[in-house]
C-alpha cells in the first residue's frame, strides 16, 4: 500500500469517526429535545389539573353564588386538557410497528452481503451508508416512506 493510499484511508477513517460522533451527538440532542417536550407537557397538564381542582372546589363550596362561572371555567379547562392530550404522539402498535425493524434488518443483511465484493472497503462504505441513513432519515425507511406518502396524499387532496 502506497503512502497516498494510507493517507487517504486514514483521512476516510477519521472522517467516518467524526461523522459517527456527530450522528451520536445529534441523536442525543433529539432525545433530549423529546424528553424536554414531554416534561413541558406534563408540567402543563399538572398546572391545568390543579386549576381544575381549584374550580371544582369552588363550585362545590360556593355552588349557589358562583355555580355558573365555575362551571364555565371547568368546561374551559377540560377543553384545554383535551386539546393538550390530542397533541401527544401515540406509538404504533401491532404488525405495523414491527414493519420498520423487519425492513431495516433485511436491508442491513443484504447490504452487508452485497458489499463483501469490496474486500477492504466494505465496512467503511457500509458504515457511511448507515450514518447517512441515520442523519437524513431519522424516522427510518418505513417512517420516511409513510411521511412522504402522507405529504403526497395531502398535496393531491389540496389540488382537488
Amino acid at each position: 500500500m502506497s503512502l497516498k493510499q494510507k493517507t487517504l484511508l486514514s483521512f476516510l477513517a477519521g472522517a467516518a469517526i467524526m461523522a459517527a460522533l456527530s450522528a451520536f451527538l445529534y441523536a442525543n440532542f433529539v432525545e433530549i429535545r423529546v424528553e424536554t417536550a414531554f416534561l413541558e407537557f406534563t408540567d402543563t397538564v399538572r398546572s391545568k389539573s390543579l386549576q381544575l381542582r381549584r374550580h371544582e372546589k369552588n363550585y362545590l363550596l360556593y355552588a349557589p353564588d358562583t355555580a355558573g362561572r365555575e362551571a364555565t371555567a371547568i368546561r374551559a379547562y377540560l377543553e384545554e386538557l383535551d386539546a393538550i392530550l390530542a397533541q401527544v404522539p401515540r406509538p404504533g402498535r401491532g404488525l405495523a410497528a414491527s414493519l420498520g425493524p423487519l425492513v431495516g434488518a433485511t436491508i442491513i443483511v443484504y447490504l452487508r452481503e452485497t458489499l463483501q465484493i469490496l474486500k477492504h472497503y466494505n465496512m467503511l462504505i457500509y458504515g457511511l451508508m448507515l450514518m447517512v441513513l441515520m442523519v437524513f432519515m431519522p424516522r427510518g425507511l418505513v417512517g420516511t416512506t409513510r411521511l412522504l406518502a402522507a405529504r403526497w396524499r395531502a398535496r393531491a387532496d389540496g389540488q382537488n
